[in-house]
């Protein structure tokens, strides 16, 4: 029964990552576009003439848009196992994209952010975060470490799917009238840490599931041999 429940609650979550990302995307692209079509854009008119701030936004999002639908990708169990090779093209491409384009473009942004460093400290926290976690699951990689490269992974993912959790809270928020402010800065706080928090508990629902199922295998293996005899 408890197999069943986590389950549903796997293809939830993965149906509110499938959601979400297609909500980011088609939110977030318009950003790409020439001029300040964007409404954000025309928001903070004083920052989009800056041609350095603007570059670097639109390349920041298209680093976000470029690694959700990636990273999803590259958690698929069904997929790795399948196509291992595929697999570590990928992943190779996600991380260079994150290490070398999207962290440095995030801490660049940080300090712009709408309510100053309330809420940019916290986008700062989610870049260094993605960074270490990156990197880690390269180097568990390197050393032929799937599971600790697993875990990793996920950890990297999970900030960068916090674009989708910040916005689940910021409309809830907005749902219970909280003041912008207010719902603006707990939205991002909520998404880097709760992601974090949520990819944690996930990672050590897996481990022990794995941890059981191999027990039972190897129970059952030994009871087949003195069966045997």
């Amino acid at each position: 029964m408890h197999c069943g429940f986590m389950k549903i609650v796997a293809r939830a979550l993965w149906a509110v990552l499938l959601g979400g990302s297609a909500l980011v995307v088609a939110s977030s692209w318009p950003y790409l576009l020439p001029g300040l079509r964007h409404p954000f854009l025309l928001e903070r008119l004083v920052q989009s003439l800056d041609a350095v701030w603007l570059v670097t936004l639109k390349v920041h999002v298209a680093c976000e848009l470029a690694c959700l639908p990636t990273g999803l990708l590259l958690l698929s169990r069904r997929g790795r196992e399948r196509w291992p090779r595929f697999h570590r093209i990928v992943g190779r491409g996600y991380a260079s994209v994150v290490l070398f384009v999207m962290v440095p473009t995030g801490v660049y942004l940080a300090p712009y952010s709408k309510l100053g460093w309330a809420s940019g400290s916290g986008f700062a926290l989610s870049a260094v975060v993605l960074f270490a976690t990156t990197l880690d699951s390269i180097q568990a990689a390197r050393r032929g470490d799937a599971q600790h490269h697993r875990v990793a992974a996920l950890h990297s993912f999970a900030q960068v799917a916090s674009a989708i959790s910040f916005r689940i809270y910021h409309l809830a928020f907005q749902l219970l009238d909280l003041p912008y402010e207010t719902n603006y800065i707990a939205s991002v706080w909520l998404s880097v840490i709760g992601n974090a928090v949520l990819a944690e508990l996930w990672i050590r629902h897996t481990y022990e599931r794995s941890h059981h199922e191999t027990s039972t295998r190897n129970e059952r293996s030994v009871f087949g041999v003195l069966a045997e005899r």
